[in-house]
């Protein structure tokens, strides 16, 4: 997907040094960062050994199977996507342990870099990808439902950051001061917004479609909360399980109800690209059911070692692919499949529990205490943690539809993200 600079990384003569140095960087940066914590709860140590297990996983399969892995760039982004996340945690966090401001400035500044990626986008449709006759954006990637998925999560940026210039706005407003700064800046972000959901409808990605609903659904269900202050919702584990919940639902829904109504391909491209997702016809859909059927099965008989960095689309097409699927690709969609397959069960075990604890760290709630409004710094690493949140859970769904964790930036930005969900606070006593 990244094309000449893809080859260039697979060179086995120099990739084992940018490994090293990926793992050296991010084993060091984890202790040193856990060690400037202030109050590192249990459940932010627990996270730190999931996050060393699966490093210490993937380098070990790495050198175990050189000669194969050299040939990917898997486990390279994989690496240096954990690196650039331990990274981005060193400059958060401050000497008295509370959570930088500034650092939080990444989520707009990548929705400013999105959104210009958008406007050039239409500039360099290529006719590789098509659907109706309709080209599908991609550029600068070569892949439709990378840049989809890129553009879904620039869009919950955006809109989780409003609540920076909409806080201050009505604090102005109530003061009777000018309001002539942050009603531009809202002005622009929804230009960028706007820029940025066109380009998302180009890529007529139905994975980063379903990703951008799951991730408006938690910044909707975050923000209703800070507004009301509920204390007992701080106790449930809601910034995973009832997102995702009202996500599936909301997609069983749109499927069951695509399977009645089915637009005319003379219809509008969107609606028939929706309407395709409840339709057993699809190819695409069902070499991926296949493929994901498949992948739990190669998983299962080789649950403790998986298979070992970049081949699990061999095993597959050699092993497990049934004689009516033409092309192997479909196994490489899944993200969970191709960490499973390459790691074994521990691997995923490990990168799921410190996703699960990053993203409910008890004692991390961006909820207001006492129902009182936070101070403007609190409010930014409230936003930031809320957003960062809700678009590592898009990232998570479109994971497993649009295989983006092993592909540049996206890999990188996603383990930045879970390090925006934590946002410092020690742990609430129990009353």
């Amino acid at each position: 997907m990244m094309g000449g600079s893809e080859k260039y990384l697979s060179d086995p003569r120099w990739q084992w040094i940018a490994v090293d140095g990926a793992w050296f960087l991010a084993g060091g940066l984890l202790v040193i960062n856990h060690l400037r914590e202030r109050l590192p709860s249990g459940a932010r140590i627990l996270a730190g050994a999931c996050l060393l297990a699966l490093l210490a996983r993937a380098v070990w399969a790495y050198f175990d199977g050189y000669q194969t892995a050299s040939g990917s760039c898997d486990a390279l982004v994989l690496i240096s996507g954990i690196a650039a996340g331990q990274v981005f945690r060193f400059f958060k966090i401050r000497p008295d342990g509370s959570r930088s401001r500034r650092a939080l400035l990444l989520i707009p500044s990548l929705f400013g870099v999105a959104a210009i990626l958008a406007l050039q986008a239409g500039r360099h449709v290529r006719g590789t990808y098509r659907y109706l006759d309709e080209p599908r954006w991609a550029w600068p990637w070569h892949d439709p439902n990378i840049f989809g998925l890129f553009m879904a999560t620039a869009v919950i940026c955006g809109i989780g950051w409003l609540a920076i210039p909409l806080g201050n706005y009505r604090r102005e407003r109530r003061a009777g001061e000018g309001r002539g700064r942050n009603v531009s800046l809202l002005l622009l972000m929804a230009v960028g917004l706007l820029v940025c959901a066109r380009a998302l409808l180009h890529s007529y990605s139905r994975g980063a479609w379903l990703s951008l609903a799951a991730g408006l659904g938690s910044l909707g269900w975050e923000y209703r909360w800070w507004s009301r202050g509920c204390a007992w919702c701080r106790r449930l584990p809601r910034r995973v399980a009832i997102p995702s919940a009202l996500a599936f639902c909301g997609a069983t829904l749109l499927i069951a109800g695509a399977a009645v109504w089915r637009p005319a391909r003379t219809e509008a491209p969107v609606l028939t690209r929706v309407a395709s997702m409840g339709s057993a016809d699809d190819l695409s859909i069902a070499n991926r059911l296949v493929a994901w059927e498949r992948g739990v099965q190669i998983i299962g008989d080789h649950y403790l070692y998986g298979v070992g960095w970049n081949q699990l689309r061999n095993v597959y097409d050699r092993f497990y692919r049934p004689s009516h699927v033409r092309s192997p690709n479909a196994i490489e969609t899944n993200d969970y499949m191709g960490l499973g397959g390459a790691l074994g069960v521990p691997g995923l075990l490990a990168f799921l529990g410190f996703v699960w604890l990053k993203m409910d760290v008890p004692g991390c709630s961006a909820t207001r205490a006492h129902g009182e409004p936070p101070a403007p710094e609190r409010e930014a690493v409230n936003a930031g943690a809320a957003t960062g949140r809700a678009a590592a859970l898009a990232l998570l769904v479109g994971f497993w539809f649009n295989g983006a964790l092993f592909v540049f930036p996206l890999g990188g930005l996603f383990w930045i993200l879970l390090e925006c969900c934590d946002d410092g606070r020690a742990p609430e006593a129990k009353s």
